[in-house]
């Protein structure tokens, strides 16, 4: 027996990657958000933790309902820690939506008691406005919605990688390949987010038992939230602010096609979030709560004591490193024999039999020759890129929030280009 409760890690949206999400993909891995939960997963080794021994990461298909990931991802890898740590219980740390997989099992009939602590981390338990651009229209408009770079650059990858995987079959409406978005809309616990602006002197809500879309999933989950409490679940929660996060939208009038409940003009922000969820919608649930100053991404990598103290786990307390700015660049190349990446001096090739070695690069391929290539340095680092055309169907394009193509998307002409700075 083991004095400690093993702890299953849960990661949000995104957070994973493997066949059964995009089928060729190989084994369940974080994938390009490997930047975002490998520090995580180093923070629990630092408090002693050993992976696969008292440590596991809980890998699972965010595309589907929560509901079905709970039962077949969650489970099995509970029970996986249960008889490899000879424990009753175990500790779960779950990561924005993947809190809501973590409630979907405790909350269900298939409950084992097997859970001593569930510590989230900006889970949307309200749910998030955000949701309603992709979900209502088949879209996310980047620039009005998401200030987070990082994140719109894991949407514009995954989304161009299904594509790509598809062998040009037809996708249809992107929200059909996310079902598990449409469990992230506001609940009824969250409230009338939705409004017309008409000039008048007060703004017209739309209430959100009128909306087409509705969150049955929430609505569900939050009704029979005291269940959490009768079996008696410690449950903690960081919380983070300070990042502007939708919290209400402005829409004109419904699309019959597409914007049913209306068409979105702008959001309207506010700071009691991280940048993705409101504070009050993670409060939504009681919980002990701890308010940090952070982004919806770095609440756990960046509060090691905090997760430590809800583990009762002694870690030392070591100085924060001040981390720079980082430059994000999203390449996406279609047909090409390989790639040259250049960071300052170092020069990588990026080919078929490239291996993920470079914690900054992170590449992922759709059969020989087309790639989704990930780089995360600091902003002073000189980046460049050279790419050999298969054909001269060849196409880069890319993604950056570097001062060279600040927020924009640009292909590169190939055959004139040469090194190109990024």
């Amino acid at each position: 027996m083991t004095s400690q409760n093993p702890v299953v890690f849960v990661p949000g949206i995104f957070g994973s990657l493997g066949h059964d999400i995009i089928p060729g993909t190989g084994k369940m891995r974080f994938g390009p958000s490997k930047y975002v939960y490998e520090p995580v997963v180093e923070n629990f080794i630092d408090m002693g933790y050993k992976k696969e021994e008292t440590l596991f990461v809980c890998f699972y298909n965010w595309r589907k309902s929560n509901k079905y990931s709970a039962k077949e991802y969650l489970i099995p890898i509970i029970e996986k820690a249960k008889n490899k740590t000879g424990s009753n219980k175990v500790d779960i740390v779950a990561h924005s939506m993947g809190g809501l997989v973590a409630r979907s099992y405790i909350q269900s009939e298939d409950y084992r008691d097997d859970i001593n602590k569930l510590i989230l981390a900006g889970t949307p338990n309200a749910g998030s406005p955000s949701s309603y651009f992709f979900c209502s229209g088949g879209k996310l408009p980047y620039d009005e919605v998401n200030n987070n770079f990082f994140f719109k650059a894991l949407w514009e990858g995954f989304v161009w990688y299904m594509k790509a995987s598809s062998k040009g079959n037809k996708m249809g409406k992107l929200k059909n390949f996310f079902p598990s978005v449409t469990e992230l809309l506001p609940c009824r616990q969250y409230g009338d987010y939705i409004f017309k602006d008409d000039d008048k002197e007060c703004l017209e809500f739309i209430p959100i038992s009128d909306m087409e879309l509705q969150n049955n999933f929430l609505n569900e989950l939050n009704d029979n939230s005291n269940i959490l409490y009768r079996r008696r679940i410690k449950i903690y929660q960081i919380i983070g602010y300070g990042y502007e996060t939708d919290e209400y939208i402005c829409i004109k009038k419904a699309d019959e096609k597409t914007w049913k409940d209306g068409k979105p003009v702008y959001s309207v922000k506010t700071v009691y979030g991280d940048g993705r969820v409101t504070c009050d919608s993670c409060k939504t649930i009681k919980s002990k709560q701890v308010l940090v100053t952070g982004s919806h991404t770095d609440l756990l990598k960046d509060n090691k004591l905090i997760l430590a103290n809800m583990l009762n786990k002694q870690v030392k307390q070591t100085k924060i490193k001040e981390e720079k700015n980082k430059k994000i660049c999203n390449v996406l190349i279609n047909g090409a024999k390989r790639a040259h990446i250049k960071v300052n001096e170092n020069e990588i090739v990026v080919d078929r039999h490239y291996k993920n070695v470079y914690k900054n690069i992170n590449v992922e391929k759709t059969g020989y020759n087309n790639y989704w290539v990930l780089i995360y340095v600091n902003e002073d680092d000189k980046l460049k890129i050279k790419v050999d055309p298969l054909s001269r169907k060849c196409n880069v394009s890319v993604f950056s929030n570097s001062n060279v193509h600040k927020n924009q998307n640009i292909n590169i002409n190939i055959y004139n280009s040469g090194w190109i700075d990024l």
